[in-house]
């Protein structure tokens, strides 16, 4: 998939219970999209996302996670640290900063940065 396709809304967003997004485009198009039945989610970018502090609201039920080759310099999205279902979180090849609110994810079983 070359970017994200202008057909891809709120609406098709929540018809998938798991999802890969490969693009070069920001992400900022999705944040805060309404994902309820969404419980994996993969992203590979390209070191430039823009997510905003609202990105994961919408994915209350997420259970995987897993990102790599993006950019969280300063600091991780505020909406991630508040999924409170999520078991496994993987983030490879990523740029972090402070990391430290991970451990409000209760959760979490599996953490692997690589």
């Amino acid at each position: 998939m070359e970017g994200i396709p202008r057909w891809f809304d709120d609406e098709t967003f929540n018809e998938y219970t798991a999802m890969t997004l490969r693009s070069r485009d920001d992400y900022s198009r999705l944040s805060g999209v309404e994902a309820e039945k969404l419980q994996i989610l993969i992203l590979k970018g390209d070191m430039s996302p823009n997510f905003d502090d609202s990105f994961f609201k919408g994915m209350r039920n997420l259970k995987v996670l897993a990102m790599s080759n993006m950019n969280f310099d300063p600091s991780l999205p505020e909406s991630l640290w508040k999924l409170t279902k999520l078991r496994t979180l993987c983030m490879e090849r990523c740029k972090l900063g402070d990391i430290k609110q991970l451990s409000e994810l209760v959760n979490l079983l599996v953490l692997s940065l690589r």
